[in-house]
């Protein structure tokens, strides 16, 4: 996958950057809510929004998100062969962990 699907010596970083929030973050408690922004991926962006579940436990901040990534539509090499049938997207899990902080 990295050599001939991500090409990763070439394309050393995969990002995304975040455009908006939908919905409401609750510092307090648990939240969900839409993450919409851009995936860049082998040096090309592609639109991605990223549903996101949060639990906030005084300044400790848990969450999780999954989203799909359709590699093949988004241009990369399909690896299946003869005897070897691959899926045309991936879906990908995240769990995040950090702390809330007041920004000042």
């Amino acid at each position: 996958m990295h050599s001939t699907v991500l090409e990763s010596d070439e394309f050393t970083a995969i990002t995304f950057r975040p455009a908006r929030l939908q919905g409401t973050f609750d510092p307090n408690g648990s939240s969900e809510f839409l993450v919409i922004g851009t995936m860049m991926v082998r040096g090309v962006d592609h639109p991605l929004t990223m549903p996101v579940v949060t639990e906030v436990d005084g300044s400790r901040i848990t969450g999780r998100t999954a989203f799909t990534i359709p590699f093949v539509e988004w241009g990369m090499k399909d690896p299946s062969t003869w005897y070897l049938r691959v899926a045309k997207e991936v879906v990908v899990s995240v769990d995040l962990a950090g702390r809330l902080t007041s920004g000042k």
